[in-house]
């Protein structure tokens, strides 16, 4: 690593003299009660004579402009001193270092400094210097607004770059395999060519992680902005055979891919339901540790495709009744295209709908059925079923209109 890279270089936030901070603005820290709480905590930690930072990524979110999702902290304090100091912590993961501290209804996780190999140190400098990528590894002081680089990260910042910290092929872990390609498509970052070919070369280590630890970073990866390049990149380095082996990249899934990379209105599990388009979800999911309700949402994106993929209108009006409009036709046209006859005929249901607005659904429940001497069993759903594709069809528009239909049925 260049020489420079290893100076240590301190910046003051919000100051506009500061040549070497890319964006002045986007550095102001934040004024509400979940930093005013980390500010306490790094105070009651300093006047007990303690060290206290902020770190990881929350320093490098607020220094990109970007709100902090939670607020970590990193000490020379051992876990024992950091619980006597607050009446109310957690001992998280005592040994290795970590106690989360609750005050005021948040949560803020205050971890031991550690060195190689994890051990408890007494330095921050070797506690920067365990963290994966230079952005990573920056430290804020709370209480005087100050910025810590040691490594060369806001550098790395201002120029684009995701940089290890040090020889990554020393970490006990790893996760750095995969998280060097979430933070590259999460930020739009370049890889340094280094930590890149390091990935090449080691790609298999990503065999030894947990499968849920995996998934997890794979499932931070695709649900960015661009999902394709993440995707493309870990084809390139290795990386897919091995953790996606069923995964393959067609032109048919680019195009989609691509579209879906324009829009910002389609579901969530859009991107996964792309990629295991020919796959049977439920069980490829389970298989690679997506939770229940990921695996149902995407089961539930792929009966609307097929909706959308049948032209017919009362499915379609069902679709639109029972979702978000906007949701269903962004993933029309992430699936099949903004001038295709899916995206076309969705889009004319909604602007139908908009006119001609339908009844409230359902026009009867279960406790009707009940109330004309139906007992429960599989002949509710089925009359239930019946009367909203009536409704679907403008044929019945009341309550009334309903219990008579289900009554000449008896």
């Amino acid at each position: 690593m260049p020489e420079q890279h290893m100076e240590r270089s301190q910046f003051r936030l919000g100051d506009a003299s500061n040549e070497q901070i890319a964006n002045k603005e986007a550095l102001t820290l934040p004024e509400n009660k979940f930093f005013e709480g980390a500010r306490n905590v790094a105070q009651n930690l300093r006047d007990s004579g303690y060290e206290a930072y902020l770190a990881g990524g929350c320093v490098r979110d607020m220094v990109l402009g970007v709100e902090p999702k939670d607020f970590d902290m990193t000490t020379n304090a051992l876990p024992e001193q950091v619980a006597k100091l607050f009446p109310r912590t957690v001992m998280q993961a005592a040994e290795y270092g970590m106690v989360r501290v609750l005050l005021n209804g948040d949560c803020y996780e205050v971890s031991t400094y550690r060195g190689d190999g994890g051990a408890f140190s007494s330095t921050k400098e070797e506690d920067v210097a365990r963290r994966d990528f230079t952005m990573n590894a920056l430290l804020i002081d709370p209480l005087t607004k100050e910025v810590i680089d040691l490594v060369g990260g806001m550098d790395d910042i201002k120029a684009g770059i995701i940089r290890a910290t040090n020889d990554p092929t020393k970490a006990g872990d790893a996760l750095w395999l995969i998280r060097a390609i979430r933070f590259a498509c999460q930020f739009d970052f370049d890889i340094d060519p280094s930590l890149y070919d390091a990935i090449k070369t080691h790609h298999d280590n990503a065999l030894t992680l947990k499968q849920e630890r995996s998934t997890n970073e794979i499932r931070k990866m695709l649900a960015t902005s661009m999902p394709l390049h993440g995707l493309q990149l870990m084809k390139e380095c290795g990386l897919l055979p091995l953790l996606l082996p069923w995964l393959d990249i067609n032109p048919e899934m680019k195009e989609q891919l691509t579209r879906l990379e324009s829009t910002s209105d389609a579901p969530a599990m859009t991107t996964w339901a792309i990629i295991m388009a020919d796959q049977e979800v439920t069980t490829l999911g389970k298989t690679i540790k997506l939770s229940n309700k990921e695996i149902t949402d995407i089961n539930d994106i792929v009966k609307n495709i097929e909706a959308l993929s049948s032209l017919d209108e009362i499915a379609l009006r069902r679709l639109a009744v029972k979702n978000n409009q906007q949701a269903i036709l962004a993933l029309a046209k992430v699936r099949f295209g903004t001038g295709s006859p899916e995206t076309i005929g969705f889009q004319k249901i909604i602007e139908d709908l908009q006119t001609n607005p339908l009844p409230k659904l359902p026009l009867i429940t279960g406790t009707d059925l009940h109330s004309l001497g139906i007992k429960p069993g599989p002949k509710f759903k089925e009359i239930l079923e019946q009367v909203e594709t009536l409704a679907l069809s403008r044929s019945l528009s009341t309550k009334e209109e309903a219990m008579k239909y289900v009554q000449s049925l008896q």
